[in-house]
C-alpha cells in the first residue's frame, strides 16, 4: 500500500511540477500602405507564434493608394477592363471581396480577441460593405463584424447605412475564435454599390491597417525575425535614411531594431549602427556620420531571444558636395484664354530639404525666377501649378523650378499658346 501511495504521489508532483502553456500576446497587422512610397503594399507582418498572408483579392484589384489619408483603394476590375459594379444589388456578392488570413505556429493554438481595421468609399456615397470571418474556407459558417461598426448611418440622401463617402471610419471588433492548430482564420470584405439603377465604375472600396491579434497558447520553438532592408533615400554629404521591414518577429518580440553600415560589407552590430525602437512591422533609420564621397554598404537588423537576423544588403555613396534640385516640367494642359496648368517632379533634393517649388514662365524664354511664377509647396515629388493671368493667343515658354540651400535647379523649357476667346453668340 505504501509503495502504491508513493507511486501516486510521485506522479502528482510530476504532473504539478510540468510548465504551463505559455500564453503569449499575438497579431497579424497589414498597414495596407503604397509601396511605390515604401510602404508595406499587400504584404503583412507578424508579432508572436502566428503565421499572416498576404493580402489577396477575388474578382477586385488595387487601384492605388490614393483614398483618405493614403489609404488603399480597389474596385471590381481584376484585369483592368471597365466591370462596372452591378446594378440593383442590395446583398453581398459572395464572390468579390478582399481576403486575410492567419494561423498559428506548429504546437500553437490561436484566440483572436480583437479585429480591427479602417474603411470607406470613394467617389460614392452608396458603398456597403459586409466584413466576415471564419476558419471555413468556403464560409460556410462565419462570423460577421457587427454593420453597426462598418457602416456610418443616414449621413447622405439615401436612407439606410452605408460606408463613409471618401474618409475612413475607424472599426474596433472584441471576439473570441479559437483558431487551433492547423486551421487558418479567414477574414474577407465584401464591398457592394448599393441599390443603383445602373452600372456603376469608379466606386472604390477603401481600408487601412488591417490587424487580428489575440492570445497564442503553446509551447514554440522561436526563429529570428524575419526582415528587409528599405532602399536608402535622401542621400546627403554626410547622412541618409533608410530603415527595413520585420515580416515576422519568430515567435518572440522584437527587442531592437535599426540599421548597421560600414565600408567594406556584411556590417554586423559591431559596425556603426542605429537603435529604432522594437516590434514588428516597417520603421525608419536616420544614418548620420558619413564621409563625402565615400561608398558604404548597409544592412537592416531585428534582435530577439533567438538572436540577431540581418535584412539584404544595400550599397550607397555619399554625395561629394550639395547640388541644387533636379526637377522635370509637367506639360501643359487645360489652355485657356488667360490660364493654364502644368507642375513638375522634384526627383532628387540635391542633398538639401526643397524649400520651395513651381514653375516660371515669360515669352521669351529660359525664364527664371525674376519672371512670372508659382509657389507650389516644398520637398521631393509631382506637384501641380496654375498659370494666371495671361494674355490672349500668346506662346509662353515654362520651366518648372525647385529651390535649395545650394541655389535653384530648372527643369527642361515647353511652350504653349493661350487661346483666343470666342465670339459672342447672338440669339
Amino acid at each position: 500500500m505504501n509503495k502504491i501511495i508513493l507511486t501516486l504521489i510521485m506522479i502528482f508532483s510530476i504532473a504539478c511540477a510540468q510548465d504551463p502553456p505559455t500564453i503569449t500576446p499575438a497579431s497579424a497587422t497589414w498597414e495596407l500602405s503604397d509601396p511605390a512610397t515604401g510602404g508595406t503594399g499587400l504584404t503583412v507582418s507578424t508579432s508572436g507564434p502566428v503565421i499572416g498572408y498576404d493580402e489577396s483579392f477575388s474578382l477586385m484589384r488595387i487601384n492605388q493608394y490614393s483614398g483618405a489619408e493614403y489609404s488603399q483603394r480597389s474596385d471590381n476590375r481584376p484585369s483592368g477592363g471597365a466591370t462596372a459594379w452591378p446594378a440593383s444589388q442590395t446583398t453581398r456578392i459572395d464572390s468579390v471581396y478582399v481576403q486575410f488570413a492567419l494561423s498559428p505556429m506548429a504546437g500553437v493554438s490561436f484566440t483572436v480577441n480583437n479585429i480591427s481595421f479602417e474603411i470607406g468609399g470613394n467617389s460614392t456615397n452608396y458603398l456597403k460593405a459586409e466584413v466576415l470571418y471564419s476558419t471555413d474556407s468556403t464560409f460556410s459558417t462565419y462570423g460577421k463584424v457587427p454593420d453597426s461598426l462598418v457602416l456610418e448611418g443616414d449621413d447622405y440622401a439615401y436612407p439606410g447605412y452605408l460606408l463613409r463617402g471618401d474618409t475612413l471610419n475607424p472599426v474596433s471588433f472584441d471576439l473570441d475564435e479559437v483558431v487551433a492548430e492547423n486551421q487558418k482564420l479567414f477574414l474577407r470584405v465584401y464591398p457592394w454599390v448599393h441599390d443603383q439603377t445602373s452600372g456603376l465604375t469608379g466606386k472604390y472600396l477603401l481600408l487601412k491597417n488591417m490587424v487580428i491579434s489575440g492570445l497564442a497558447e503553446g509551447d514554440v520553438a522561436y526563429d529570428p525575425p524575419q526582415i528587409t532592408t528599405s532602399n536608402v533615400s535622401f542621400i546627403s554629404t554626410t547622412f541618409a535614411t533608410s530603415g527595413g521591414n520585420i515580416a515576422s518577429d519568430g515567435g518572440s518580440p522584437v527587442t531592437a531594431r535599426g540599421v548597421v553600415w560600414n565600408t567594406s560589407g556584411t556590417a554586423t552590430m559591431d559596425d556603426f549602427n542605429t537603435e529604432d525602437g522594437d516590434g514588428s512591422g516597417s520603421f525608419i533609420s536616420t544614418v548620420t556620420g558619413l564621409t563625402p564621397g565615400e561608398t558604404y554598404y548597409l544592412r537592416a537588423y531585428a534582435k530577439n531571444i533567438a538572436g540577431t537576423a540581418y535584412g539584404n544588403e544595400i550599397v550607397f555613396s555619399a554625395l561629394d558636395s550639395i547640388t541644387v534640385p533636379s526637377v522635370i516640367t509637367t506639360s501643359v494642359k487645360n489652355i485657356f484664354v488667360k490660364s493654364a496648368e502644368s507642375g513638375g517632379n522634384v526627383t532628387s533634393w540635391g542633398g538639401d530639404s526643397v524649400l520651395t517649388r513651381g514653375v516660371v514662365w515669360n515669352t521669351s524664354g529660359d525664364a527664371t525666377l525674376a519672371d512670372s511664377l508659382t509657389q507650389d509647396g516644398d520637398g521631393v515629388g509631382t506637384f501641380t501649378s496654375f498659370l494666371f493671368p495671361l494674355e490672349q493667343t500668346t506662346t509662353y515658354y515654362v520651366r518648372a523650378y525647385a529651390t535649395n540651400n545650394a541655389g535653384t535647379g530648372y527643369g527642361q523649357e515647353v511652350h504653349f499658346t493661350t487661346l483666343a476667346p470666342q465670339a459672342d453668340v447672338v440669339k
